[in-house]
């Protein structure tokens, strides 16, 4: 054991907290210069462990706290840490923490945090090797000089410390004190004594006539008593004979009573099960309508989609039928069509050759009438031009005017076939459009289709979804009505646990939980919350049967809370006391219970209550501080005997309880009060409790789950009946756009044939005009001629009847042309505006028939009628269910009813009774008290009669009322002539024998108790003597030998100075004893290396004076006195003595403040190895401005300050030194 680290805070010089870490358990030097603080330091640890500090006075304690630059310190500590790993220090832990905090108000000692007295940290130290009756473990300045220069009588009182003859001193004064009390007690008997034999003298005369008077007083008595006593025996029998009858009563009464109180509990269950049919009644009766009203709707969409599926059959029949018509009908026009094609091509090659004919025809007769009228021109040129040259100017003008024509024909027939060209690629890209949008449509229907799918498959998930939604609401109301019935049930058997527990206790259970609560809903705290483990009862589980046994032992402390430390249990009540809740709160932290192990049981016939008992095994420590020294038996005799034999205090399983002290209790417990029974069904109906919600919660959420599933696939099919009306209206849009490029593409077919017509006549025409500009080129540079030519008018001639003959063929083929054009016509319209637009419209109709559309509408519709039928049938099935539960509950309740009704009549009548026996009862009670008041009056009397003559009982017994009268008379007539006799003489007399006998005992007694202690004191200044004898010789032979180490050529005696009588060892090898005996001188006894005890005289210690020390340095014979040395060899010898005292009586550890102050270098140097060598076995702590004691040191600290505040450092060796040497060279 040693100081391992010392803390110091406002003490003194010391401002802030100032820490010594690592001290060594051998030698550690502090030094500093002057006013440091090095002295405080010391001081601090005097403040903690010395007793100079113990009272320090309100106006002293200014002194110890800090005072500097800027506020004072309001509290000064000293904290010292031992190092306990020899366990010197009696407790398991290795390392202790002792602390004073001293304020204006407060004194404060702490071991380890626990607050306790100054006298508990005086045993500690004790108890680990510091003793009171030495001073010198703590060594300060001026200490070694007082020693050096004290007196022979202090050396001897400090002696006498060492040895502890202070204890002996005061039981030595305590025993004389009774002592002389008891001598005085003696001398007080005594006079008393005498006292009392006077007054026995004066009784005896007056004892004479009081025994007259006693004789008659006897008898007077005597009878008083016996009429007395019969008259208490006749009241006796008489309440005897009532008592009997009112336990008759009372039995009958208490069996009414029990009737009855089982009647009201069968009335109350009766009550609570209608409640709960009613109940159960109304949530059936609810869950009815509603499964009602859902069939109602179910029906209603029922009949809805039956007339849906009604009207879309006949929908779909009618456009079926309609399809095979129009299908039918596209036969007939496309054979028509045919037909109409078939004449078409038929005629059209007959009307274009004709049509070519024609042209041809036309063209010849126009161009031989043109010749003819070239011809005609020619005739009349000579009359029109005048020359050859304005002819040709003429004709040339009129072959530009026909290049001019031909340029133009050209242009026109260029254009038309560039029209017609255009007019094939816009009818190939009509055709490619048209067939585009048939693929088009081809796939709209497709996705129409598909989606029909979609939304059948979608309707029956939905309808799937809404049976498994209106299973899981049918499951959820039977389980909330579970739920409701259960939580009834927790609600009753918590206030069953309520009613049982202790109002005090109960709130302290609440207001936890309250705070608890408020933590988990703010989310703080969390080491409380998660530190806080329940009641001692919520955290073990045991067999039924073991309940009264724990109940009985545990007792309330089932209630106690328990926490994981102080922390938390210090927290818990702050936040109670701030919210000013209710209750009594007793905690067990788990950190401060020390995990104790449980004797073993020797008796097989008995076992650890403990083990009785599951419990999770952090918790272990608690329950064996509850139960350790519990253990469970069979059988009474069981327990008696384990009790007795092992000191353990048993339990049976029926709640009896024998204790190892002795006392036995027991008896009747009603099982239904039993608190553990109770929890553990509170346990097992909020496990189910919570077992339900959470399967409430799980169908709370897939029902939620189901209503979006339901809603979601709703949308969906919302959403595909939208794509489908988008689709379908995009599909009759495509029909149209189709419809529309057919129309176009046939438009254009029609077209082609007038533009190709419009090209022949052009090129005929042409034609026409390249022979007009043959002929008229040919005129050119002719002559003119007068008139025609022969030939000329031939020509002519041939081309009129040429062109006569022409006109009438061409008459015939343009009527043949026109016939056949008007019937070309009459087809083509009727082709273009009937029979295609019937066949449009035919097609139409058939690709308007969706077929597989309207099959998917109607098998989904036709689905979800089974779906519906499925879930009516469901439907029907539960309601029929609830019917039955309903009709069963009209049964129930009816029977409920009729017996409710019976227990009131039986509850009426067992009141009615029970109102009779109260009546009968209160007369039965008047009879009694009156009877007891007269058995009380009587025996009041008998006791007034005061003590009995020892004949009293029996002697009178057998005689009446009437002659007890008559003697009762007589004697009280005798008794009135002793009226002025003293009446208590012989009882004085007797009391006062008595008293003079116990005075004489005690007397005795006193003598005795005076002897015994004198006999004491005796032994007392006996051992006294001895203590301080053997003192001595250790002290004078630990003296000698560390004066050698120190001077190893001197030498030293310790030498007791006496009144008369002497006792004288000399320092020798050898024994020897002189005795000197000097009238009023004093004498020397020397004790030396090798003591001995010779004979004395009692009390030789009363002799001893003081004791002187003899020394020689040099080794010599002749030794000197210590008050003739210098001032260095004083502090030497001094030291010398203070090491044997030391190690006499030997401490943990030293404090040495310079010490070494008024020695040379040598002898610093000799202290220094001294306190080497004992530092081997103790610790020291010293201060020095010196090098020797550096030399051996294993810790060096140095102390500064700095504006009036200390400060410590742990400093290296070298540092110690130099400041050592700087020290000395600046003094």
């Amino acid at each position: 054991m040693y100081i391992k680290e010392i803390n110091i805070t406002g003490f003194k010089s010391y401002k802030d907290i100032t820490t010594i870490r690592d001290l060594s358990p051998k030698h550690n030097v502090v030094i500093g210069r002057n006013g440091s603080g090095k002295s405080n330091f010391f001081a601090a640890i005097q403040f903690v462990l010395s007793s100079e500090f113990t009272s320090i006075t309100q106006h002293n304690r200014h002194a110890f706290l800090h005072e500097s630059v800027g506020a004072k310190s309001a509290t000064a500590k000293v904290e010292i840490v031992f190092d306990n790993m020899d366990h010197r220090i009696p407790t398991e832990n290795e390392e202790v923490r002792i602390v004073r905090a001293l304020t204006m108000k407060n004194d404060t000692y702490y071991i380890d945090g626990k607050s306790v007295t100054k006298t508990e940290i005086v045993n500690m130290m004790e108890s680990a090797g510091f003793s009171r009756s030495n001073p010198y473990y703590i060594v300060k300045q001026g200490k070694i000089t007082e020693l050096a220069t004290a007196s022979d009588a202090y050396r001897l009182k400090l002696i006498k410390e060492v040895a502890g003859t202070r204890v002996f001193d005061e039981k030595k004064e305590e025993s004389t004190k009774i002592l002389t009390e008891t001598q005085g007690k003696i001398e007080k008997s005594v006079t008393l004594l005498g006292y009392i034999n006077e007054r026995l003298k004066k009784l005896e005369e007056e004892k004479e006539d009081l025994k007259e008077y006693q004789k008659w007083d006897k008898m007077k008595r005597s009878i008083e008593y016996t009429i007395f006593d019969k008259e208490i025996n006749e009241a006796k029998a008489k309440l005897e004979k009532l008592t009997d009858q009112r336990t008759k009563i009372n039995t009958e009464q208490n069996t009414y009573e029990t009737s009855l109180i089982e009647i009201k509990m069968k009335i109350q269950n009766t009550e609570k099960h209608i409640r709960e049919l009613d109940t159960h009644y109304k949530a059936k009766r609810e869950e009815k309508e509603t499964l009602v009203n859902e069939q109602a709707e179910l029906m209603e969409r029922k009949t809805h989609l039956d007339l849906s599926i009604k009207d879309l059959k006949a929908e779909y029949d009618n456009e079926r039928n309609g399809k095979e018509a129009a299908k039918q009908e596209k036969q007939d026009i496309e054979q028509a069509i045919a037909e109409r094609q078939a004449q078409l091509n038929e005629l059209q090659p007959r009307y274009q050759r004709l049509l070519e004919e024609e042209s041809s025809k036309d063209s010849d007769i126009r161009i031989l009438d043109q010749r003819c009228k070239e011809l005609y021109a020619k005739q009349g040129h000579l009359d029109k031009f005048r020359t050859v040259a304005e002819r040709d100017k003429h004709l040339n003008a009129e072959i530009q005017w026909i290049d001019g024509q031909i340029i133009e024909m050209d242009n026109q027939i260029k254009e038309i076939e560039k029209s017609i060209k255009a007019d094939e690629n816009e009818k190939e890209t009509l055709a490619q459009r048209l067939r585009e949008e048939k693929h088009i449509l081809n796939d709209l229907s497709i996705k129409m289709h598909n989606l029909s799918q979609e939304i059948k498959q979608k309707k029956e998930q939905l309808n799937r979804a809404i049976t498994r939604r209106m299973d899981d609401s049918h499951s959820e109301k039977e389980k909330r009505e579970k739920l409701t019935t259960l939580q009834y049930e927790v609600n009753r058997m918590e206030e069953d646990f309520r009613r049982l527990t202790p109002k005090a206790t109960m709130n302290g259970i609440t207001s936890i939980k309250t705070i608890l609560e408020e933590y988990r809903d703010k989310r703080i705290f969390p080491e409380v919350v998660n530190g806080y483990y329940g009641r001692l009862i919520d955290l073990f589980t045991c067999a039924p049967e073991f309940n009264k046994a724990i109940e009985v032992t545990a007792e309330s402390r089932l209630f106690y809370h328990v926490v994981e430390n102080d922390d938390v249990a210090m927290k818990l009540l702050e936040a109670v006391n701030e919210r000013s809740l209710p209750g009594e709160f007793n905690f067990y932290p788990l950190k401060r219970i020390l995990d104790t192990q449980p004797r073993e049981i020797v008796d097989q016939e008995a076992r650890p209550l403990i083990e009785c008992m599951r419990f999770d095994q952090k918790f272990n420590q608690v329950f064996k501080m509850v139960f350790k020294d519990h253990v469970l038996v069979p059988r009474l005799d069981v327990g008696t005997r384990v009790a007795r034999n092992e000191a353990f205090n048993c339990v049976t399983l029926d709640g009896d309880q024998i204790s190892h002290r002795g006392p036995m209790t027991g008896g009747y417990m009603d099982v239904k009060r039993s608190k553990l029974d109770l929890i553990r069904k509170l346990k097992e109906a909020e496990n189910d409790k919570n077992d339900l919600e959470k399967e409430i919660d799980r169908l709370t959420e897939r029902i939620s789950q189901n209503l979006n599933g339901v809603d979601q696939i709703r949308l969906e099919i919302s959403k595909c009946e939208t794509q489908i009306q988008t689709l379908n209206q995009s599909y009759h849009n495509c029909m149209a756009k189709k419809q529309i490029t057919s129309e176009l593409i046939n438009k254009l077919s029609n077209n082609a044939e007038p533009k190709k017509a419009q090209i022949t006549k052009l090129n005929n025409r042409l034609k026409e005009l390249t022979a007009q500009k043959v002929s008229v080129r040919n005129q050119i540079e002719k002559p003119l001629a007068a008139g025609l030519t022969q030939e000329e008018r031939d020509k002519i001639n041939k081309m009129e009847d040429d062109i006569k003959k022409g006109k009438d063929a061409l008459e015939k083929i343009s009527k043949d042309r026109a016939d056949l054009e008007n019937r070309i016509q009459t087809i083509n319209n009727e082709l273009q505006h009937k029979l295609f637009k019937k066949r449009e419209h035919l097609n139409a109709v058939i690709e308007s028939f969706d077929a597989g559309e309207k099959l998917n509408r109607l098998d989904a519709q036709q689905s979800e009628i089974r779906l519906i039928n499925v879930r009516v049938n469901k439907l029907l099935e539960f309601v029929g269910g609830l019917d039955k539960n309903i009709e069963e509950y009209s049964i129930k309740k009816a029977a409920l009813t009729g017996a409710l009704e019976e227990l009131q009549d039986e509850q009426k009548k067992a009141e009615k009774s029970l109102e009779d026996f109260a009546k009968n009862a209160e007369i039965f009670c008047t009879k009694i008290a009156n009877l007891q008041s007269k058995r009380e009056e009587y025996s009041r009397k008998i006791k007034e009669i005061g003590p009995l003559p020892a004949d009293a009982h029996g002697t009178y017994d057998k005689l009446p009322l009437k002659q007890l009268d008559k003697r009762l008379t007589e004697a009280m007539n005798h008794l009135k002539k002793y009226e002025n006799v003293n009446k208590k003489a012989c009882e004085q007399f007797i009391q006062a024998a008595s008293q003079k006998d116990d005075l004489a005992k005690r007397v005795n007694e006193l003598q005795k108790n005076e002897q015994a202690i004198k006999d004491l004191l005796t032994v007392l200044e006996n051992r006294r003597y001895e203590t301080l004898h053997l003192t001595f010789k250790q002290v004078a032979k630990y003296f000698s030998e560390v004066f050698r180490k120190l001077i190893p050529n001197g030498s030293a005696n310790l030498v007791m100075q006496t009144l008369e009588k002497s006792l004288s060892t000399r320092s020798t090898t050898t024994l020897s004893h002189s005795t000197t005996l000097q009238s009023g001188a004093e004498t020397e006894t020397t004790i030396g290396e090798q003591p001995s005890m010779p004979e004395r005289v009692l009390h030789d210690l009363e002799t001893f004076v003081g004791t002187s020390i003899k020394v020689s340095f040099t080794g010599g014979t002749e030794t000197r006195d210590i008050t003739s040395l210098s001032g260095g060899q004083k502090t030497l010898v001094a030291l010398a003595l203070i090491f044997a005292i030391q190690k006499c009586d030997p401490a943990p550890f030293y404090l040495f403040d310079e010490i070494d102050a008024a020695l040379d270098q040598e002898h610093r140097r000799a202290i220094a190895e001294m306190i080497h060598d004992l530092s081997q076995t103790a610790q020291f702590i010293t201060t020095t401005f010196r090098a020797e004691l550096l030399e051996h040191a294993e810790k060096f600290y140095g102390v500064r300050v700095r504006d009036k505040v200390s400060y410590i450092d742990e400093i290296a060796k070298a540092s110690a030194f130099d400041f050592v040497q700087d020290d000395q060279a600046h003094t």
